[in-house]
């Protein structure tokens, strides 16, 4: 991609999204929504595991207890994260906002101009 449409990209991101066809926008928004089961489940399983094993750890120290709870239920929570888009069907956020990207590289390669692409300065 050219230089002059990232670096756009990487100041607008936000507001193009926004404003993208509602296809692509509601793709972004359902990736991170909480509406399956398999949602729900990735969501909660690092908690529970998170309470299971905070109860039967048997570390004298609470702080130290405390701490490897916490970095298991990230670690944890992000590996659902990553497996979470193969059992639900849906895209995940960097999908969704990848192609997004490319619906606005494409326009930016007919027009020639980045103008084109700011549909909230009309």
């Amino acid at each position: 991609m050219e230089k002059e449409f990232i670096d756009y990209w990487n100041t607008h991101q936000k507001h193009l999204i926004l404003n993208a066809p509602e296809g692509l926008r509601k793709e972004y928004f359902d990736s991170n929504r909480l509406d399956t089961p398999i949602d729900w489940i990735c969501f909660l399983i690092p908690i529970a595991v998170g309470i299971l094993l905070q109860t039967f750890m048997g570390i004298a120290s609470t702080i130290v207890s405390m701490g490897i709870t916490i970095v298991v239920v990230v670690l944890l929570y992000a590996l659902m994260q990553m497996v979470k888009p193969y059992l639900s069907q849906k895209k995940s956020e960097a999908e969704a906002v990848e192609k997004i990207k490319m619906y606005y590289y494409e326009r930016y390669k007919k027009t020639h101009s980045l103008e084109k692409l700011e549909p909230w300065r009309d």
